[in-house]
This record gives C-alpha cells, structure tokens and sequence, in this order.
C-alpha cells in the first residue's frame, strides 16, 4: 500500500521545484554508494539570484571539510527522506577539491571543480 502523499508531495511539478533554500538546508547529499555529509548553505549570484552551489559539510568518509556541488548536478531529490542525489562515485568526491573559506568559491577555484568533475562551466 502507498503511504500517503505529505502537502509538499502533492504540489504541481512546477510548483516541486520552487524549495526555500531554508527547507533544503540540513539535507543528505548521497553519492552513488553513501551518504556524503549535510547541505548547509548555498552560493547564490547576486545578479541574478540563480543557485550557483549547494555547500556541503562532508562527513569523515571522505575526509571532513567543505564541498560546493553545482545545482545542475543533482540527479534527484526526495522531498520526503530529505535527501539530494549525486552520479559521481565516492571515492572521486573523496578526491575532490574542498574549500575552507566562507563564502562561494573563487573563480580560480570554480576552474578547478569544474576541471576536476568533468562538468561544464555555466560561465562559458
């Protein structure tokens, strides 16, 4: 039997996407094998407002520290377990660059996670 629906679930798929960064702040970011730490801030462009990175704490497994993930590289999200969802392998996130610094990443700093991820540049 299906559990039922909570208000959040019910709204339009239109209406899915338009979350509060508040309510998204504390959720899991869950690699392909394992939960990677807690989403506790966002980077947003000021111009424009846009998303640019999700911060996570990551947990012990891959090391502690800092890690921007781009919006555009969330594969899934469930509004019910509070959980966001990534295609990139632990380990290569064990591997990744991780910030220390407040704030959003440095452009020279973006270059590098972008380079290291393989992902496009939403700059470019």
């Amino acid at each position: 039997e299906e559990e039922p629906k909570s208000d959040l679930d019910q709204d339009s798929d239109v209406e899915s996407h338009l979350r509060s960064t508040r309510e998204v702040s504390g959720y899991h970011l869950y690699a392909r094998e394992s939960d990677v730490g807690v989403i506790t801030d966002f980077a947003i462009e000021d111009a424009t407002w846009a998303v640019r990175y999700l911060r996570v704490e990551t947990a012990d497994i891959i090391g502690g520290g800092s890690l921007f993930i781009s919006p555009h590289w969330v594969q899934d999200i469930s509004w019910t377990d509070q959980r966001v969802s990534i295609d990139i392998p632990l380990a290569h996130l064990k591997d990744g660059p991780k910030f220390g610094a407040k704030g959003a990443p440095s452009r020279d700093e973006e270059e590098r996670l972008h380079e290291f991820f393989g992902k496009a540049r939403y700059w470019k």
